[in-house]
């Protein structure tokens, strides 16, 4: 949520500063109207946004929503990669896969600025690329197909393998607890566990 929370605040900046609005003004404006959720605000600002339409071609406005997708895919996937996060499960993943589709839900429903444009509407949703890639492959049965050229161009181009072994290091599904509780040899390994330890001794051994 506090990835959500910083972009919304990127979003403000942004609203403000192609409406014309000090950021002053505009920062007591907004403490007099709190958010019930972080989510919300996005949601409530991306609308804001998109209200710069009556001051900006859809043209520039295409490229202004470009850099604040790209801003928060690169946030996302920040928050994998940080020292302070020493592993994470399936859960977290999950709650980041929502706001994504958000985000994605935001990107298709602005197809008509495309339009106006003359651009590609894939364009935008593009921006997101890399933290849904990201959570595809942590979400994904088969983790290990990513090794699959043809596979990792497809599906996983937006990806370097370099931050894919960092945060697969720190990935700890919860049935993971479930297939070694009783340290028994004989029980069967989590396959997806194996799967993604498979994914990231290989790509040790290329780096």
């Amino acid at each position: 949520m506090a990835v959500m929370e910083r972009a919304c605040d990127f979003f403000f900046k942004h609203a403000a500063q192609l409406s014309g609005i000090p950021l002053r003004m505009a920062d007591r404006g907004r403490r007099q109207f709190p958010l019930k959720s972080a989510r919300d605000a996005a949601e409530e600002h991306l609308a804001g946004l998109l209200q710069a339409k009556q001051i900006l071609p859809a043209q520039v406005l295409i490229r202004v929503l470009r850099g604040v997708l790209s801003h928060i895919s690169e946030k996302i996937v920040g928050v994998f990669l940080a020292d302070s996060v020493k592993r994470f499960n399936g859960n977290a993943v999950g709650g980041f896969d929502v706001d994504i589709r958000l985000f994605e839900s935001f990107a298709d429903n602005q197809a008509h600025l495309f339009a106006e444009a003359e651009s590609d509407a894939s364009q935008l949703k593009q921006s997101l690329a890399e933290a849904r890639q990201l959570i595809n492959l942590l979400m994904s049965n088969h983790p290990d197909n990513y090794l699959n050229a043809v596979i990792r161009e497809k599906s996983y181009s937006a990806l370097d393998y370099r931050k894919v072994v960092a945060i697969s290091e720190k990935f700890r599904d919860s049935s993971d607890r479930l297939f070694g509780t009783f340290g028994t040899r004989g029980l069967k390994q989590n396959p997806k566990k194996k799967s993604l330890d498979t994914l990231i001794k290989r790509l040790k051994d290329v780096s």
